[in-house]
C-alpha cells in the first residue's frame, strides 16, 4: 500500500489521542469505589468490560473485513466519546457504571483496526507511531495521579477530553487497510486451527490475567498500603516511560527477533513484577520495580501485532489482529478479575491485594511455560497473502 508523506504524523497523532484516553484505566476501580461501589463489587463490575472486548472486538472486527472499516472505527470512537461525557456529568453509582461501559465497549473494535492498517503502511516502524501513543498514555496517568489527591475526577475529565480528541482525528486517518474479499464465520472461527495462533491464543489469555491485576488494582493496592495516589500516578507513568523507550527502539529488533521469542520473553518479565508488587511495601520500590513493564508489556504488544499481521489470513486482517483483545484484554481480565473479586470479598486491605499479586504471578509463569513451549516448536508457514 503506498504511503503518504502525512501518514506517519496522521498516524502518530491519533494514537496519541487515542492510547492516552486510556489512562483512565487504572483508575477504574477507585472510579467506580468514590462512586459508592465495594472495592469486590468494584473488581466484579468491571468483569464486563474485557466479556466485551471477548466478544464484540472480534465480531466488530469480522464486519470490519466485510465491509469499510473506516465507518466501524468511527462509530465506535464517537460512541466512546459520548460515553466519556456520561461519565463527567454522571452521579448515581448507577449512571456511572452505564457511562464507564459505553466509553470501555466502543474501544473493542478500533484498536485492532488501526493497527493492521498502521503494521500495512508502517511495517517495523509501527513500533514508533505506537510509542506516541504510550508517551500521551504516560503523561496523562502522571498528571492525573497527580491532580487525583485534590481533584478526585480529574482521571475522567482527561479522559473525556482525549476521547473527545480521538474522535476527530479519526476523521483524518489515512484510508483503512481492507481485505481481499469477504470470509464467513466459519473461516473466522477456523482461525484456531493455526496452531500458533492456537498456541498464542492460550498463552494471552494466562498473560491477560495477570496483567489485569496490575492494570485494574495496582491503585487499589497502593491505597491498601496507606499511600498517597501520587505513588501509584509516578510509578505508572515510569513504567509507561520504559514502555515508550522500547517501542521506539522497535524498528532495531521487530523482523529479526521472532515474534514468539518477544511474547516469552514480555511474559517472563511479567513473574518477578507480579511477585514483587505483592511483596513490597516501600513506595520507591514499588515505583522503581514498575520499570519492568517496557518488557513485560511493551514487547508483549509489538511481537503479537506482528505476529497476528504475518499469520493473518488476507480475508481476515482485522479480525486475526482482534485476537489480541479478545484473550490479553478480553478472556484474560474475565478471569483475573474474577479471581481478584473473590479475594477482595473481604477488604482491599494490604495483606489481601498481596495474594492476589502473588496469584498474579503464577499466571505470568504459566502464560511463560504455553508460550515458551510454542517457541520451541517448528513454526508453521505463514498463509498464502496472494488471496
Amino acid at each position: 500500500m503506498q504511503e503518504r508523506s502525512d501518514t506517519p504524523l496522521t498516524l502518530s497523532a491519533w494514537y496519541g489521542a487515542a492510547v492516552g484516553s486510556l489512562s483512565l484505566g487504572p483508575w477504574m476501580a477507585v472510579v467506580l469505589t468514590d462512586a459508592g461501589y465495594a472495592p469486590s463489587t468494584a473488581s466484579l463490575l468491571l468483569v464486563a468490560l474485557p466479556l466485551s472486548r471477548l466478544v464484540g472486538g472480534p465480531l466488530w472486527a469480522w464486519l470490519a473485513d466485510r465491509s469499510r472499516p473506516e465507518i466501524v472505527v468511527r462509530g465506535a470512537v464517537i460512541c466512546g466519546a459520548l460515553g466519556a461525557a456520561g461519565l463527567v456529568v454522571a452521579r448515581r453509582p448507577e449512571a456511572v457504571v452505564v457511562a464507564l461501559l459505553s466509553w470501555a465497549l466502543s474501544r473493542a473494535p478500533v484498536f485492532p483496526i488501526v493497527d493492521a492498517t498502521t503494521v500495512d503502511r508502517l511495517g517495523a516502524r509501527y513500533g514508533r507511531v505506537r510509542a506516541v501513543g504510550s508517551f500521551a498514555f504516560l503523561l496523562a496517568v502522571g498528571l492525573g495521579g497527580w491532580l487525583r489527591d485534590e481533584h478526585p475526577a480529574a482521571p475522567v475529565w482527561l479522559a473525556f477530553v482525549l476521547t473527545s480528541l480521538t474522535a476527530a482525528l479519526t476523521f483524518a486517518l489515512p484510508p483503512m487497510s481492507r481485505s481481499d474479499r469477504s470470509a464467513g464465520l466459519g473461516e473466522l472461527a477456523g482461525l484456531l486451527r493455526d496452531p500458533v495462533l492456537a498456541s498464542f491464543c492460550v498463552a494471552a489469555t494466562l498473560y491477560g490475567a495477570g496483567l489485569s491485576i496490575y492494570d485494574n488494582l495496582f491503585a487499589v493496592r497502593v491505597e491498601g498500603l496507606g499511600l498517597p495516589s501520587w505513588v501509584a500516578g509516578f510509578a505508572i507513568a515510569w513504567a509507561v516511560g520504559v514502555e515508550v523507550v522500547v517501542m521506539a527502539s522497535a524498528p532495531r529488533f521487530l523482523g529479526r527477533i521472532d515474534a514468539r521469542l518477544l511474547l516469552v520473553v514480555s511474559m517472563a518479565a511479567g513473574v518477578p513484577r507480579l511477585l514483587l508488587t505483592g511483596l513490597l511495601t516501600d513506595p520507591v520500590a514499588l515505583v522503581l520495580l514498575q520499570g519492568l513493564h517496557g518488557l513485560h508489556f511493551a514487547t508483549f504488544w509489538l511481537g503479537a501485532t506482528v505476529l497476528l499481521a504475518e499469520r493473518a489470513p488476507p480475508a481476515l486482517r482485522h479480525s486475526t489482529q482482534s485476537l489480541l483483545p479478545a484473550t490479553a484484554f478480553g478472556a484474560g481480565p474475565v478471569i483475573g478479575l474474577t479471581i481478584a473479586g473473590g479475594l477482595l470479598g473481604e477488604g482491599a486491605d494490604a495483606w489481601h491485594t498481596s495474594v492476589l499479586f502473588l496469584v498474579g504471578a503464577a499466571l505470568a509463569t504459566a502464560a511463560t511455560v504455553v508460550g515458551a513451549i510454542s517457541a520451541c516448536g517448528p513454526r508453521p508457514p505463514s498463509p498464502d497473502r496472494s488471496g
